[in-house]
């Protein structure tokens, strides 16, 4: 199970994954453009700074072996 928050979230995006490790990490904007891109064994919690993300709806995208999971979220300044 994978939580993101806050949503909608303003400085910081807090992960928390008690599943399978994720090991791909992407937010993209609405003309569906890599705004951030991380790749790395994820296994429990991950906070990303997104205060130089302009405000707006994204998606973020968390793959792991099993498959990818997508969420939308809200950026506020």
């Amino acid at each position: 199970m994978v939580e993101v928050f806050p949503n909608p979230a303003t400085n910081q995006l807090q992960i928390v994954n008690s599943g399978l490790p994720i090991y791909e990490i992407r937010i993209i904007n609405v003309n569906g453009n890599d705004v951030f891109q991380c790749e790395e064994g994820l296994n429990d919690n991950k906070t990303i700074d997104i205060s130089c993300l302009l405000p707006g709806p994204y998606l973020i995208i968390l793959k792991n072996e099993k498959g990818t999971i997508r969420k939308k979220i809200v950026i506020q300044k």
